[in-house]
């Protein structure tokens, strides 16, 4: 048997779906903390930090570029709330949610670096998946503390 391939089809597809799954963290941390203003700036900030990173690199995306630039409002948006709410409410709930969100943030910046650069290495992957199953851990800790 042949290994199935990946398709630009089942990429978007997997896209969205991470995004739906941060919809969901972020409808979370609104039923906890609701949107603070903190949390409005710190939105901005973090997807302008993303655009100065990546703007060099979002042209060769092609297609790409509309729903990696979606995904990343999103990503922003579920950090700035995840910090916002541990900051005005601090606990160790609310720390675990904040460093799980930072950590999806980091793996997702290096997945897109990977994607823009189209280099893989063995390295990158291995520190992807710690940061990917840290991040699910934390803020299921969060839950599980909350």
């Amino acid at each position: 048997s042949t290994p199935i391939k990946s398709s630009a089809a089942s990429d978007v597809y997997k896209r969205q779906t991470f995004g739906i799954a941060h919809f969901c963290f972020i409808a979370g941390i609104y039923r906890i903390e609701g949107i603070q203003i903190g949390s409005i700036l710190g939105i901005f900030g973090i997807y302008g930090v993303f655009l100065m990173i990546f703007h060099k690199g979002l042209p060769k995306l092609g297609k790409l570029k509309i729903p990696v630039l979606l995904y990343a409002a999103v990503l922003s948006s579920m950090v700035s709330m995840a910090v916002s709410a541990a900051v005005i409410v601090p606990g160790r709930s609310r720390y675990f949610l904040a460093a799980g969100a930072c950590a999806f943030l980091i793996s997702d910046s290096l997945i897109a670096v990977r994607t823009i650069e189209k280099k893989q290495s063995l390295l990158m992957g291995a520190v992807l998946l710690i940061l990917y199953y840290g991040a699910v851990y934390m803020m299921g800790m969060s839950v599980y503390m909350h």
